[in-house]
Order: C-alpha cells, then sequence, then structure tokens
C-alpha cells in the first residue's frame, strides 16, 4: 500500500476529547444497534443515473474552478475523483466563508438541469412507474381514455395514438420523491400532483442543484459522495444546519468503511458503502476500456479516495459550526482535524485544514459574554440557527390561522375541556396587531379553581436521574412510576415483573413489556379488573412501539451529568446536559410515534412534522425573528442514533431528512419550554453546575 495513505483516522466518537481530560466531547453513541433493514444495495442501471444526476451541478463547480484559475490538486488528480470539486471550489482564495448574498443562493437555485440532458433521446425507459396502484408497463389496464383521463387531470396534451399517451403519461410520473402527506383535515390542499411531491422532474420542467443531488441520493443513498456533494450546496445557500446533517452522514459511511470498532454500531453499512462508491467509480465516463479511477481502486482499494473524501468532510463540519457559532463544537472539530489529518497535511502541501483561524482573545469575551447574559445553563455551548427561513423542502402550505384550522383542534380535543368551557381561538399578539397566535377562550364563567383543561399528553420523556451511591438502581430512587400515568408502583409489583420477564417478552402482556429488563427499565401500572385498557395497552396503542425492547441507557447519558469512578470514589464529573440534550427524550417519542403511525395508517413516508399534534404546532413563519440553540450533538447526533436505534435507514429514508428533525426540535422548543423571562433568570447553582469534589461527594453520601 502506497505509504501516503496510511492516515490514522479514528472514528470521531473516540477522538473528541474534552480539553481538560480524555473523556469524549460529545456524548456517547449507542453500543449496539436494532438490526436495520438498510436500503438494497444499488443496481449498476441507478447508479449510473445517480452519477448522472451528481456530474451535471458537479460539471459547474468545475467551470467556476476553472475560471479562477484555482485547480491546484492536479497531481494524482484520480485519487481525488470524489471531492475533488467540492474541496478546490470551497479553498479557493476569493471563496466567501460568509452567507452568499440573495442574489447569489438565487443563481444557484435557479440553474436548473432539464430532462433530456438527464435521460438523454435514447432513454431505454427500464423503469416501471405506478399510476393508482397500477403499472404503466402492464398495458393491458391502459385504454386511451383511461390515459386521456390521467393526462387531463395533469393538464397535458391528451391526442395523439396509445403509444404516445403512454409515453406522454410515463415521462409525467417517472421522477418523483419526497412525496408528502394528505393534509386536508386541516384545511391544506395537496389533492393536486404538484403539491403531493416536494420534486417532480417531467420534460415540462427542470432540476436545480440541491434537487439533483437529493436526486442522486435517492438512488445511491449510502455513497457519501453524494451527501457531501449536497451538504457543500447547502452550506451555499446558508443552510448551514442542514449542511451538517448531510456532511455527519458522509462521516458515519465514511467511519463504518475504515473502523472495525464500530461495525456493532453500524452492521451491515460498510458493505453498501463499499458497493455503492464501486458503482460511482465504474461509472465514471472513460475514453478507453477503464478509467483511471477505476484502474486505481482495482489497485489500491477504496482507500486510495478517501483521505481527500473525509478532509473535505471535516472542513464542512467545522466551517457550518463556526458559521453557527457553535464555538465549543467548532474547537472540538478543530483539535480532531489537527489530529487526525496532520500526517496527510504534511505528505500533501495541498489538502489543508479550513482556512479558518480564530482569535482565542474574542473567542474568550464572547464566552465571558454568555456568562454574563441571561443564558441558562443547556444553551451555554449552544450556537443560534435562525427559525424564520423556510426550509427548501417544507411545503409551507399550512394556515395555522383560517378557521378551518381552528375548528379542527376544538373539535378534536373536546376530551380536554370538562363542560365545553373554553375553546382554542385566533387572536394578535399583544403589541404586535400584525402578528397572530392562537389562545385559549373561556365560553362561560369560569370559578375558582375549576379545572378548565386536562391534559393527557402522546408524548413523554421521562428522563432518569443519575445516582453516585452504586448498590442503588441507575433507574430511579427506589419509588418506580407507571410511564403512562405516573402513578407510583410498589417494589412487590416490580417483582412480580421481574419474574414475568418471558411473558413481558412476547410483548402481548397487558401490564408490561421487556423493557423491564433494560438498564433503564419502563414499568406500567398494574392490571385491575375494572379499568381498561390498561396503562401498557394504553402505551403500545398511542406510543411505544420501535422504542420498546431497545437499550436507551445511552440516550439518558446523553442528557445527564456523569458520574466517574476515580479511587473508588464515584463523583459527579461533567453533564451531558450543557449539549443542549433536554428535549432528546421527547424527540424520540416523537419519531417513534411516526413509525407507529406509518404502520397504523399505511403511510410509509410520513414525516415527524406532519403528525397532528406536531402540526397545530407554531411554524416558520412564526419564528422570523428568532433563533434557536444549536449543537452537534442536540441537533444532529443524538437524533441520528435514534432512528438507528429503532432501526431506521437515515440514509434512504428521507422523510427523516435533517429539515424534518430540525422542524420537529423548534416546534418543541418553542412550545415545552417556558416562556417566561422570569424563568431565565440565572441561578448559580443550577447554571454553573459546579459539582462538589469527588472527595466532598464522598462525605456527603448517606
Amino acid at each position: 500500500m502506497d505509504e501516503q495513505y496510511e492516515v490514522d483516522l479514528t472514528p470521531i466518537y473516540h477522538s473528541y476529547c474534552d480539553l481538560d481530560s480524555d473523556l469524549p466531547y460529545f456524548p456517547s453513541r449507542p453500543p449496539t444497534l436494532h438490526t436495520i433493514k438498510w436500503a438494497p444495495y444499488v443496481s449498476p442501471e441507478d447508479a449510473r443515473l445517480a452519477y448522472k444526476f451528481w456530474s451535471l451541478p458537479e460539471s459547474d463547480l468545475r467551470v467556476d474552478i476553472e475560471r479562477k484559475g484555482h485547480s491546484f490538486l492536479a497531481h494524482d488528480q484520480s485519487k481525488h475523483a470524489l471531492a475533488r470539486n467540492v474541496y478546490e471550489h470551497l479553498s479557493a482564495p476569493e471563496q466567501s466563508f460568509g452567507p452568499l448574498s440573495g442574489s447569489q443562493v438565487d443563481s444557484i437555485m435557479e440553474r436548473k438541469w432539464t430532462y433530456e440532458e438527464v435521460f438523454g433521446l435514447d432513454d431505454p425507459r427500464k423503469e416501471d412507474v405506478h399510476v393508482n396502484g397500477k403499472s404503466l408497463r402492464d398495458g393491458s389496464p391502459w385504454t386511451v381514455k383511461r390515459l386521456q383521463r390521467e393526462l387531463s387531470k395533469r393538464g397535458l396534451n391528451t391526442s395523439g395514438r396509445r403509444q404516445d399517451l403512454e409515453d406522454r403519461l410515463y415521462d409525467e410520473e417517472r421522477h418523483r420523491l419526497l412525496p408528502r402527506s394528505d393534509l386536508s383535515h386541516w384545511g391544506t390542499n395537496r389533492k393536486g400532483h404538484r403539491e403531493q411531491h416536494a420534486i417532480r422532474f417531467t420534460p415540462r420542467n427542470g432540476l436545480n442543484a440541491l434537487d439533483m443531488y437529493t436526486s442522486a441520493i435517492q438512488l445511491s443513498p449510502h455513497n457519501p459522495v453524494y451527501w457531501l456533494s449536497r451538504a457543500y450546496c447547502h452550506y451555499r445557500l446558508s443552510f448551514f444546519d442542514l449542511a451538517l446533517g448531510d456532511a455527519y452522514r458522509a462521516q458515519l459511511i465514511c467511519e463504518a468503511m475504515r473502523d472495525m470498532e464500530i461495525h456493532s454500531y453500524t452492521r451491515g453499512l460498510e458493505e453498501h458503502a463499499r458497493h455503492a462508491i464501486e458503482q460511482h467509480i465504474y461509472s465514471i465516463p472513460s475514453e478507453g476500456e477503464m478509467s483511471p479511477e477505476a484502474k486505481l481502486m482495482r489497485g489500491i482499494g477504496i482507500i486510495a479516495f478517501t483521505p481527500t473524501l473525509e478532509l473535505t468532510i471535516v472542513n464542512i463540519i467545522t466551517l457550518s459550526l463556526l458559521a453557527l457559532q457553535c464555538w465549543d463544537d467548532y474547537d472540538a472539530m478543530e483539535r480532531y482535524s489537527v489530529a487526525k489529518f496532520d500526517i496527510a497535511r504534511h505528505q500533501h502541501a495541498f489538502l489543508q485544514p479550513d482556512q479558518w483561524t480564530v482569535d482565542q482573545e474574542p473567542l474568550a469575551g464572547i464566552r465571558r459574554s454568555r456568562e454574563q447574559d441571561d443564558i441558562l445553563f443547556h444553551e451555554k455551548k449552544a450556537g443560534a440557527c435562525p427559525g424564520g427561513r423556510k426550509y427548501p423542502y417544507d411545503a409551507d402550505d399550512k394556515d395555522r390561522y383560517n378557521k378551518k384550522f381552528v375548528d379542527f383542534i376544538n373539535k378534536n380535543l373536546p376530551h380536554g375541556f370538562p363542560k365545553k368551557k373554553c375553546e382554542v381561538g385566533i387572536r394578535s399578539i399583544p403589541g404586535r396587531p400584525d402578528r397572530l397566535t392562537l389562545g385559549m377562550f373561556a365560553t362561560q364563567p369560569i370559578k375558582k379553581n375549576e379545572p378548565i383543561f386536562v391534559s393527557d399528553p402522546s408524548m413523554r420523556g421521562h428522563l432518569s436521574i443519575n445516582r453516585l451511591k452504586s448498590d442503588e438502581p441507575v433507574a430511579d430512587a427506589g419509588k418506580p412510576r407507571c410511564d403512562n400515568c405516573g402513578r407510583r408502583i410498589s417494589q412487590k409489583v416490580v417483582k412480580r415483573y421481574c419474574d414475568q420477564g418471558l411473558d413481558m417478552f412476547l410483548r402481548k402482556h397487558p401490564e408490561g413489556c421487556l423493557c423491564i429488563m433494560e438498564e433503564i427499565p419502563i414499568y406500567f401500572c398494574p392490571q385491575e379488573e375494572s379499568i381498561e385498557p390498561t396503562c401498557a395497552q394504553v402505551a403500545r396503542e398511542c406510543y411505544h412501539h420501535k422504542a420498546c425492547g431497545e437499550s436507551w441507557q445511552w440516550l439518558h447519558d446523553a442528557m445527564r451529568p456523569q458520574v466517574l469512578d476515580t479511587d473508588d470514589k464515584p463523583h459527579f464529573h461533567h453533564s451531558n446536559e450543557d449539549h443542549c440534550t433536554f428535549l432528546s427524550l421527547v424527540l424520540r417519542e416523537i419519531l417513534d410515534t411516526t413509525l407507529l403511525r406509518r404502520a397504523q395508517t399505511g403511510n410509509p413516508t410520513l414525516m415527524p412534522h406532519e403528525l397532528d399534534e406536531m402540526v397545530m404546532l407554531e411554524s416558520h413563519s412564526d419564528w422570523d425573528s428568532q433563533y434557536f440553540p444549536f449543537t452537534l450533538a442536540a441537533n444532529i447526533q443524538v437524533p441520528f442514533d435514534i432512528l438507528m436505534n429503532m432501526g431506521v435507514d437515515i440514509f434512504s429514508d428521507l422523510a427523516f431528512d435533517t429539515w424534518t428533525i430540525q422542524t420537529v426540535l423548534k416546534k418543541l422548543y418553542t412550545s415545552v419550554v417556558p416562556g417566561d423571562t422570569r424563568l431565565r433568570e440565572p441561578l448559580e447553582a443550577v447554571k454553573e453546575k459546579d459539582f462538589p469534589s469527588p472527595g466532598d461527594q464522598d462525605r456527603m453520601r448517606p
């Protein structure tokens, strides 16, 4: 093997250490994962089409690089084939690291590629396309009248022979991505064919760069090259949070290919990734029998291409963190970049980490100002992500302030209003007559201390408390509660549950499930003859689905103080709460509920923000002047870990793309976190989390 590729690239979660210790900076990932059903291996035909979707916008980057005369990776350029365009374009001296102007963003989004440029004139038409559940390739059910009716619905020409009509309908329906769910019950009309999918590629329209990269990802989801290119596209469009989500997934794929220690975490991903990259390289056009890149891969292997690829990925991550002002996360990534790419940097003078150098003096000033500002403990490491800008694939078709929307809320929440003494209505925000919001209004006189609303939340998130006494259960202080209703459960009942572990394993037991055997057990109330259904049955019906039976101790650890044992003295060392992960358990319930509703409704592409519980909450149009806390752990790492722990392929299921997760987190932040400024007054003991020394903690134990 060529010596210049022997680069130490250990996994991120082993490398990001705190400044003052050898402990990982970011929360730990799950030790093992639920068996994930990865998307099928990409076929050679799909790989060639994905390469075409990717190469066309990449050619624009290449033209821009050549125009600026900044092509500096000419030496051994085959080795840089997977990331050459992005790396050179990102590293150009003229490249602005700040947000692009509105006109520059518009120029990126307005540049489109046509149907003919992608599929060509000699399109073999091998794909099977279904319309109303029936295949167009099976011509028997498709009469001329039926074809004309479908074309008329789409506003297309209905003249011509039967084959002409079929070809026209085929082209219209061939390439549809990112389906949207029916929200007509909320007063949102998505019945038109153009509203049902975020991406529709037909002979009558074109795709911009973001659509092209997304199309490539949909065809070959385990290829890190496509995730990197879309990350850079998001970065140029100033969607830095989305750029992080794409670059993080690209990095995760690269880690799966090069490190044996995380195979239990991503079992099966390595084979899919290697196959996808091989097919990508074989798709590179060649004048001879084989391209230089394919010859290099056969001689050395995929490792020949990874240094440039991974270094470019890390550059995108660090620059995006910098743009979001995530200073602590940026420091951690910078240390990782310097430590892990030092050899590559010396061997390749043109392979450099990002060009930013952050002056420590103003950075220290920023941190001092944060200590003095009215910032809660969990926000101290957080950057700031704007809330008012619409994400590219957000339909933005919900009108929260129309009568039908409000009537649906009042119609479907009657159980929460005893005697119907109040209802939801529309009002103006005090001091902002031009802005509307929803409020609760009395419909009749209400007496003092009379209940007006009874809440039975469909999402629960109960954090287990870490304790110092090693001889006590981690989960609680010996007083377990029902996960559904919160009632206390006696130790006698707990013991009976443990004795019935085998029955619980079958997941049909009316009093519980296998979760009683986990490190952090989940209990439900014992069955009573007069009460049906039981709490366990309610949980399985409403929210406890894919999360059942999985280990979630790592998720609790990602949200709470960490206990270390030094010199046989357990003590609190640090708290992962400062990564702003306090919403992670509620997020898990929302993601799990999304999977449950998919199974119940038969809608396999339901997105988490399309749940009724989420639709009724505020959206980007309500957040014009708001910024939301953002950290790499809370917004990117932990959400994707949750999904994979529930068996979701985060690379192929774009219903759980970064923008849908960020939308849900913002909705939760405005709805779950108290907004009263009096609750945000700095309290030294809570804000600083200044733990006693290990010796003092030892003396404090009873």
